[in-house]
């Protein structure tokens, strides 16, 4: 029976991978680290079932990966010694400059603490660790499927800390000799409605509930400033589209190195503001200003300002591309289309139209 450990299984990319490998693929017996184990349960209480009704099974190990051995007692050290594959995705997803301590210890000692513990394992097939597509950095590049070296221009304390993690696990391989996949995705979305509950709080779709407050805050058609740039652009991938480009990594005899995980072309900030606009039915304009700090600054742009302080400096300067050619073939396979700058504005006015009906159903 194979098996795997995970680590941060119970976070929105580690749901949706954990269900989809016990579901779709010969692996039997789930090893999944978590802080508390009977939060961990009720998280993922829908998925138990499908793994009970399968015949596999999870065994929850209560630990930490900010602890040497990763929180483990000595019997469940043991347990995991025979896995055969693992998939590192715990990490602290803050930008925060306050939270910077905390980033490095759960992203860089972590990472440290858990590949330390399996030097020794002789089983191991597949090992499956999630760094970020912007762990290159600041400045307009192409980001390769290649090791990333000589930067020292990042946004925020995440963005160094996978960078650092990746130095780390360069070494760790040169060292070792084990195989060690670095899976890059970038901004992860959903085609699944009903999944957006789950992504309400983070990246574009927090950005985009927080103008839908200003713009209601405000009751006007008055203009509206943005701290950024109007040629932006970022880069989404869903996480359907994730998820099945890396089961069929898995299956592959032999590996690249890296894999970027991005959409096969940017998305405008203009259309996704678009978006915005048509679901709120603001009339005006986002109009964009460089300085951060600008004057006669109006409630709703204080609100705007206080809410998304963190997403500044990907909003002055955001100019990258990303090489996905290690997934050409996989994507051809899969028949994933490109989705252009309608996709996204049709995207994000769905998603606030939803959000808002949810909202009401509350109410």
């Amino acid at each position: 029976m194979k098996s795997v450990l995970i680590t941060g299984s119970t976070g929105f990319v580690g749901k949706n991978l954990l269900r989809s490998l016990v579901k779709d693929t010969d692996i039997g017996k789930f090893y999944l680290l978590v802080r508390n184990i009977g939060k961990a349960k009720v998280t993922l209480s829908e998925i138990i079932k499908v793994t009970d009704k399968l015949g596999k099974k999870i065994k929850f190990l209560e630990g930490n990966i900010i602890y040497e051995n990763i929180g483990l007692s000595e019997d469940d050290m043991q347990a995991i010694k025979d896995i055969n594959e693992i998939y590192h995705l715990a990490a602290n997803i803050s930008l925060s400059i306050k939270d910077k301590e905390e980033i490095s210890k759960v992203n860089l000692d972590g990472t440290v603490n858990l590949f330390n513990i399996i030097k020794e394992f002789k089983n191991i097939k597949n090992i499956f660790y999630f760094s970020t597509g912007y762990v290159c950095g600041k400045g307009k590049q192409i980001v390769n499927e290649d090791w990333i070296t000589d930067r020292d221009n990042f946004r925020n304390p995440y963005e160094k800390s996978k960078y650092l993690a990746e130095r780390f696990i360069k070494e760790f391989i040169d060292s070792h000799n084990i195989p060690i996949v670095i899976i890059r995705p970038t901004i992860i979305g959903t085609r699944n409605n009903s999944k957006y509950k789950e992504l309400k709080y983070q990246t574009i779709y927090y950005y985009a509930t927080v103008l839908r407050e200003a713009i209601s805050m405000q009751g006007d058609d008055r203009e509206i400033r943005l701290v950024g740039r109007s040629d932006i652009t970022f880069n989404l991938i869903t996480i359907e589209d994730l998820i099945d480009i890396l089961l069929e990594i898995r299956k592959l005899g032999k590996k690249s190195r890296i894999y970027n995980l991005a959409s096969n072309s940017n998305f405008s900030v203009l259309s996704y503001l678009d978006g915005v606009k048509n679901a709120t039915g603001f009339g005006s304009d986002f109009n964009f200003v460089q300085d951060i700090h600008f004057d006669n600054e109006t409630s709703s742009e204080n609100l705007i300002n206080r809410k998304t302080e963190s997403y500044f400096e990907y909003d002055l300067d955001s100019y990258l591309d990303w090489n996905i050619e290690n997934t050409k073939d996989i994507r051809k396979k899969l028949n994933i289309k490109d989705r252009g700058n309608k996709w996204i504005k049709d995207h994000i006015n769905n998603f606030l139209l939803f959000d808002e009906n949810e909202f009401t159903k509350k109410v």
